[in-house]
């Protein structure tokens, strides 16, 4: 399992992105493209969508546990 961990705030635009604030945990669920993942926000209710890569800081741990 792969996870994000947000280095800035997004703000998505359209209904399939996925808005978080810096410092976010968020489990990959997809590499849609090189540029772009989807993933689960661990936080807001669940909420699911697609972000830009350069926005989260990727690792196999989940950011706060290790």
């Amino acid at each position: 399992m792969e996870y994000g961990a947000a280095m800035y705030d997004f703000t998505g635009t359209a209904a399939d992105e996925l808005s978080f604030k810096k410092g976010d945990k968020i489990q990959i669920t997809e590499r849609v493209s090189e540029d772009w993942l989807r993933g689960k926000h661990s936080g807001r209710e669940g909420r699911e969508g697609m972000f830009p890569r350069v926005y989260v800081q990727l690792s196999t741990v989940e950011p706060g546990t290790s």
